[in-house]
């Protein structure tokens, strides 16, 4: 999947969830800098930090990954 499309759907999932991304550093223990990174597309989070974030919004890791699920 290209990392562009994974970032976009870390971010939406979080303004869904209507969640900062302060709490969602503290759901995961994932930084804030490192989740900007991620939602902006400089950073490609490892399978631990997919896991993590997918756990914390309430999602299937699949969704973040391009999956349908």
């Amino acid at each position: 999947m290209s990392e562009s499309k994974m970032n976009n759907r870390i971010l939406i999932a979080r303004l869904l969830r209507g969640m900062k991304i302060s709490t969602l550093s503290n759901r995961t223990g994932i930084s804030v800098r490192r989740i900007r990174n991620y939602e902006n597309g400089i950073k490609v989070p490892k399978q631990s930090d997919i896991i993590n974030l997918a756990e914390a919004l309430r999602i299937y890791p699949d969704f973040l990954i391009g999956g349908e699920k």
